[in-house]
Formats: C-alpha cells, structure tokens, sequence
C-alpha cells in the first residue's frame, strides 16, 4: 500500500519546491542571456519573481489559516481544491493590477531607454 508522507507546511519544504519549479526558469534565462536580448531576459527575470512573490504570499497565508498544520489543510483541500488554488477575488484584482502596472512602467523604462 502507498504510504504518504505527513504533510508539512514547513518554509524548508517550500523551499525545496520553490527550487524544483525555477530550474525550468533559469535554464531559459541562461539560453536568454546567451541570445543577447535583454527585453526577454527582464520580461522572463520579472514573471519568475512575480510567481515567486505570489507564492510565498499563498504559502504565508495558508500556514496563518492552519497554524502550520499540513494534515489540517490536507483534509479541507481534499473537501474543496479549488478553494485553495487561489486567493479571493479581492487579492487576486490586486495582484493582477500590480503587476500590469508593474509591467506598464517597465515597459516604459524599457521604451526610453531605448532611444
């Protein structure tokens, strides 16, 4: 019989996932880096930070509501998955808009600087 490991929502076991999920990323930034387009690299370079950001922002807020209790979360995400995919409605706006401002002036930087 397949025995799972005990849930854990430890910062050691976020971090060990958060390094698993951005070897893909730095891979594409180093091939980035060696094509020379530096637009690529810092649209790339932002989206990896955002998630990164996103991420320790879910991961803080879901061991807030359990108390770091990952067996705790695991059998109320088994009740509703999708109520643990993502944030409210409210903090998702906010994300969303952040970064498309985030984005706007970026471009814009990157536009000036350009000329």
């Amino acid at each position: 019989m397949l025995q799972l490991r005990r849930a854990s929502l430890s910062w050691g076991r976020f971090a060990l996932v958060v390094v698993v999920v951005s070897l893909p990323f730095a891979a594409l930034m180093l091939i980035l880096r060696e094509t020379g387009d530096p637009t690529a690299l810092l649209a790339l370079a932002f989206g990896w930070i955002w998630m990164l950001v996103y991420a320790v922002h879910r991961w803080r807020a879901l061991r807030k509501r359990f108390g770091g209790d990952g067996e705790a979360m695991r059998a109320e995400i088994k009740q509703n998955p999708l109520d643990y995919m993502a944030t409210s409605l409210r903090d998702s706006v906010r994300w969303v808009v952040a970064a498309a401002a985030v984005m706007m002036v970026f471009a814009v930087v990157m536009g000036l600087r350009g000329r």
